[in-house]
């Protein structure tokens, strides 16, 4: 019995010729067999049977602890000035007491004008604020962390020694609010 398709085909050859049909390659000369092809067996790679994975019980993950606040570290302002003073001075600094001293025993001012300048001899000053926890403690810039009352000392004798003036005087002057945070206040003067 043949197909729509397949008498399509031959009315469309000429006589005396066997129909192009696909079993038969369509190519002049050759014959195809006329026995329907079987379809080669596949062959199929047997892979060893392997037990899915069981996954391992979980060991228990202990509980997070919550991160305890950091508890306030205070240091002593008093400190910071006493390292400050004697940082400065090492930068080759006058401290302006240590100057009004000095006057005085030489006469060069009287006991009245001693009293009169002393401690600061009317030098100007800038006002350096340190938060009072250390944990917070920084330079003016906000970048350099302050570890201990001799970084924070270091900081104040190192902006000195980048002033021209050559007398110096720091005081601690008690605390304020600034930016959020409890600050000391030190008065550093200069002249």
């Amino acid at each position: 019995m043949q197909t729509g398709a397949e008498q399509d085909i031959k009315k469309q050859e000429p006589a005396g010729r066997e129909p192009k049909t696909p079993e038969r390659g369509g190519e002049k000369g050759t014959q195809a067999s006329t026995e329907p092809k079987q379809a080669e067996p596949v062959q199929t790679e047997m892979l060893p049977q392997t037990q899915p994975a069981v996954p391992e019980p979980a060991e228990p993950q202990p509980e997070p602890q919550p991160v305890p606040e950091p508890q306030l570290a205070s240091y002593s302002p008093g400190r910071v000035v006493e390292l400050a003073v004697a940082k400065t001075k090492a930068c080759g600094k006058t401290y302006i007491p240590d100057d009004l001293d000095r006057m005085l025993s030489e006469g060069a001012i009287t006991e009245e004008d001693y009293h009169a300048c002393y401690p600061t001899d009317g030098a100007g000053y800038l006002e350096y604020y340190v938060a009072s926890d250390l944990n917070e403690a920084r330079d003016v810039s906000g970048t350099v962390k302050f570890g201990s009352e001799d970084d924070i000392a270091a900081n104040i004798a190192g902006m000195y020694g980048a002033l021209p003036q050559q007398y110096f005087y720091i005081e601690y002057h008690g605390t304020t609010t600034y930016g959020g945070k409890e600050c000391y206040v030190f008065y550093c003067y200069r002249a």
